[in-house]
């Protein structure tokens, strides 16, 4: 005898903004909160490993705020508030792997920066590696004795902290922001009243020779951050450019290319004298990119496989490998772009890339709350709101080494995929998932319908328990059952002992097979949600939710 009712699948696949899946994807999701993609199966999702404490900055005086971060060589570097110069940033250097600091040289109240104010509006510090100087902007610098910092790195082991300007051809206004591009430091300036500049010094130094080693770019309108990123030639080879965002608030934005080097020549044709010729030019070159677009978030500009990736205006964009800026990503609920197109204070974005994901940290106008999205890049699949989002991140390898929102005085270190060592217990609380998917179609009936039967592709730990809740068309909650996977074993084995839960841990309670899902009442619709929530576990996985629905001879009750 047949089933009654028609059955329905919902195999989630990827966060959108959506109101209606009928209008999106199969599979869209309206939240994987604290949820990543499984690697082994594709619309799997397994549960986030917690971010883990990596210092305390033990052995700082009064640790707070860090304000510039990055990752070379298995070290972390940056600056962080603390009470050696009280008011002022201090430089650390941390080998991740040995847990310790090495020590700094030369730090002195006269050359470090004034710590920056932990909310609001800034301009973030920028880093970069000059031969064996690792360069950092900061907008503490006073503009008068000291316009940038550096760590010395010529002694491995033990960097030594300097500040103060270029030689030869001083730079005229403390700097936004500093990219190595072959071999040589950009500084972007922003001089007041005057055209915004690009100030390049000679390959392997902090000197500028030349007072000709400046480019504008036609207008006042400031530079907001610049990075460089490999680009696709014809030819199959590829070059770098470096790419300078210029924005107002007002809506003036544009892109610049910037490629060649000014030590590089090209030979192109010179006609003179009625005698044809070549001459010798230099090979750098710049370019609007003439979309009317930029960023205000100079930290969400990230480099990638796929190319630049950015937060406009108008959402994500991505510069890719062949110098194109695209679409915003996730329009029309195609992914994820509304969190972006109101966020308090833009300038706090933070971003990272390693070579699959990437992870943006925003606080969207809406909620006020800081709040974490990933792009799994490789799959096309976005999940998120991540609850413990960066104020700075940085890749390390596969990782990424982090400054979290609201957790001052401490570094941690965040996989993107789970590992046998991963814990789910984040900042000392037992983290929690949540998925659910958008307003499922109704599938063009203007009709109520009836839920007859639900099994959902799941797993978890021992004594681990899933909520699982409906929703309808008004998001009120319509029905729920909570599923104990160790408690529907022993119904269904009708036994009446404790189980070996550490033998199930390996074995049934771990296998991700279906579930039968009780509702206690009729769940009656005419659009519906399906929410699963609990614990967060090595053994969580969440795939595809069957409903087997009747379609109900009346229409909605509520107007």
């Amino acid at each position: 005898m047949a089933l009654p009712g028609a059955p329905r699948l919902f195999s989630p696949k990827s966060l959108t903004d959506t109101l209606d899946e009928a209008r999106s994807f199969p599979g869209a999701c309206s939240l994987l909160r604290n949820l990543i993609p499984d690697p082994t199966t594709t619309n799997v999702f397994q549960a986030r490993p917690a971010a883990v404490q990596i210092t305390d900055f033990a052995g700082f005086t009064a640790p707070g705020f860090v304000s510039a971060l990055t990752v070379i060589g298995g070290i972390a570097y940056g600056l962080i508030a603390s009470g050696r110069n009280p008011g002022q940033d201090e430089p650390f250097a941390f080998n991740i792997a040995g847990g310790t600091f090495q020590t700094v040289g030369n730090v002195l109240a006269g050359n470090t920066p004034a710590s920056p104010p932990t909310t609001g509006d800034w301009t973030p510090p920028t880093m970069a590696l000059i031969g064996a100087q690792l360069i950092v902007t900061h907008p503490g610098f006073d503009g008068i004795t000291n316009f940038f910092g550096w760590f010395d790195l010529s002694t491995p082991g033990s960097p030594v902290w300097n500040a103060g300007n270029t030689a030869t051809t001083p730079l005229p206004r403390v700097p936004v922001a500093v990219v190595q591009f072959l071999d040589r430091a950009w500084f972007a300036v922003n001089p007041p009243n005057a055209p915004s500049a690009t100030y390049f010094t000679d390959a392997g130094t902090l000197t500028i020779t030349a007072g000709t080693q400046i480019l504008t770019y036609g207008d006042n309108v400031p530079i907001v951050g610049m990075k460089v990123m490999p680009l696709r030639t014809d030819t199959g080879g590829a070059q770098h450019a470096i790419y300078v965002f210029k924005g107002t608030p007002d809506g003036t934005l544009n892109i610049w290319q910037v490629k060649g080097d000014a030590s590089f020549t090209d030979t192109v044709p010179f006609t003179g004298g009625g005698t044809a010729a070549t001459q010798l030019v230099s090979s750098m070159t710049k370019i609007a990119l003439n979309v009317n677009t930029s960023t205000f978030s100079p930290n969400s500009v990230v480099a990638s496989s796929k190319g630049l990736f950015f937060i406009a205006p108008d959402g994500l964009r991505l510069i890719g490998t062949d110098g194109t800026v695209q679409d915003p990503l996730g329009l029309g609920g195609l992914g994820v772009n509304a969190p972006f197109l109101n966020m308090l204070n833009p300038t706090r974005a933070a971003g990272a890339a390693n070579g699959s994901i990437l992870r943006l940290s925003i606080t969207p106008l809406d909620t006020g709350l800081p709040r974490e999205y990933w792009l799994d890049f490789a799959r096309g699949v976005w999940t998120g709101p991540h609850t413990f989002p960066a104020s700075l991140i940085a890749s390390y390898g596969n990782s990424f080494i982090m400054t979290p929102s609201g957790v001052t005085g401490t570094l941690w270190r965040s996989d993107a995929f789970q590992t046998p060592t991963s814990t789910f217990v984040e900042n000392g609380v037992q983290m929690t998932f949540e998925l659910r998917t958008s307003t499922m179609s109704d599938l063009g009936k203007m009709a109520q319908f009836e839920v007859v039967e639900t099994s959902i592709n799941m797993s978890s730990g021992a004594n681990e328990m899933i909520t699982v809740t409906a929703y309808d068309e008004r998001a009120l909650a319509v029905g729920q059952d909570i599923y104990d996977l160790e408690g529907a074993i022993v119904a269904a084995l009708d036994i009446d002992f404790t189980l070996d839960t550490d033998a199930l841990d390996t074995g049934a309670l771990a296998a991700y097979r279906p579930r039968r899902i009780d509702w206690p009442n009729a769940l009656i619709y005419r659009r519906l949600m399906i929410g699963l929530a609990g614990n967060s576990t090595a053994f969580l996985r969440l795939g595809d939710i069957f409903i087997r629905e009747n379609t109900l001879t009346y229409t909605q009750q509520v107007a």
